[in-house]
């Protein structure tokens, strides 16, 4: 990401590190935040050696499912754990197919909504989980793909990742 939030942890004494695939992503972090860690990196695959360990890996919004099928959203589950020490622990913030229905208060269609100025076309497909979003700042323009889960098949695939007493915290 852009390091905001890698900033944040750095900043109560974390040693953090930021992980984005796009340099362009990166290298905006380390202008705006400098001093944490960061690295270029696909989290489809294993971090590399140095890069693994952790006491606590956090993924933040579309920082997963964004895989082409779920067998890759799968392997960066294992990305994830390989990550880790034994006994290191996971964080994820992200939207289940529940809280979406709930959020979008519709089964079907497109919602769009604006907000600060940006304007948002959400287009969820429940029957496929994907979530297409595009983002629209003045002559900007980003288009974001991601397949939402259902929590419980969340939970499942984690702990097949060999994750184990997995939580789950939030409401609507």
């Amino acid at each position: 990401g852009l390091g905001r939030f890698v900033a944040a942890l750095a900043a109560h004494g974390i040693d953090a590190v930021g992980v984005d695939i796009s340099e362009i992503a990166i290298a905006e972090a380390k202008r705006e935040y400098p001093g944490p860690t960061y690295c270029v990196a696909d989290l489809m695959q294993p971090l590399p050696d140095e890069l693994r360990g952790f006491d606590g890996l956090v993924s933040l919004s579309s920082s997963f499912g964004f895989g082409a099928t779920v067998a890759e959203d799968e392997a960066m589950l294992r990305a994830y754990h390989e990550a880790l020490r034994p006994g290191g622990k996971m964080a994820m913030e992200l939207s289940d197919l529940e809280r979406s229905r709930h959020r979008l208060k519709t089964d079907e269609g497109v919602v769009e909504r604006e907000t600060n100025g940006v304007a948002e076309t959400l287009d969820v497909d429940f029957s496929t989980g994907m979530l297409h979003v595009r983002y629209v700042y003045g002559d900007d323009v980003v288009d974001s793909r991601i397949r939402m889960y259902e929590a419980d098949d969340l939970q499942r695939m984690a702990e097949a990742a060999g994750f184990h007493g997995v939580e789950r915290y939030g409401n609507f």
